[in-house]
């Protein structure tokens, strides 16, 4: 079910754009590109797991009982576990994202955006997808700045694809592994289109026009 959620956010906002002629119809053609791969993970995924809860012969049941029993008794097991993390990385290696540009770039572009918690001066804490809205969201990695978003200000992109602008902290670093000031920009989907430092801005916004428009 959820990979079946994620093909049609995949595909939906995709077809807004080209439908709004916001984007050229190659944009289409990076669903399968995408999408497929994590598919065929999840579903060899989910055939291993069918055959470690139902095994047709008892030693291997005994065994499969004995091994979750020991993993129970760590902390670090228990919480691999409980939180899904041996499921296949929902990580796009081809698709529509922004491939290297540097060290920050690759380590982040055809991520999914992880979901922490974040607060303002110490008020109510909120989901982080909570706060981007149905559209793309320019994330700018250091809330201290005075004037988060001046260098993207003339860059009219932005406001054609309706973005959202987003000052964000330590949180969102944190859980991004980034340790500079950085843009992020993230999908309509939640996977990161690309990050890039601010003096970056006016390149990459020429860059993310011509790749919508089927052009690199």
């Amino acid at each position: 079910m959820n990979s079946g959620l994620r093909d049609a956010h995949n595909l939906a906002w995709k077809l807004r754009l080209v439908l709004q002629g916001l984007a050229g119809p190659l944009l289409l053609t990076t669903y399968t590109q995408e999408r497929l791969p994590h598919a065929r993970q999840m579903i060899n995924f989910s055939r291993f797991l069918g055959s470690v809860i139902m095994p047709t012969e008892a030693p291997i049941a005994w065994l499969r009982d004995t091994i979750f029993g020991l993993a129970n008794t760590l902390p670090a097991a228990r919480n691999i576990l409980k939180e899904g993390a041996i499921k296949p990385v929902a990580r796009y290696k081809r698709g529509f994202f922004l491939a290297g540009n540097g060290p920050a770039n690759r380590a982040l572009a055809g991520r999914m955006l992880p979901q922490p918690e974040l607060s303002n001066l110490g008020g109510p804490r909120h989901r982080l997808d909570d706060l981007l809205g149905p559209g793309f969201t320019l994330l700018r990695l250091n809330s201290a700045e005075p004037q988060p978003f001046a260098e993207i200000a003339d860059q009219p992109i932005w406001q054609r694809l309706g973005t959202r602008l987003l000052a964000v902290g330590g949180e969102v670093r944190v859980a991004l592994a980034a340790r500079e000031d950085l843009f992020v920009l993230v999908r309509p989907d939640r996977y990161i289109y690309a990050a890039f430092r601010p003096e970056q801005a006016a390149r990459f916004a020429h860059i993310c026009e011509n790749h919508l428009n089927g052009t690199k």
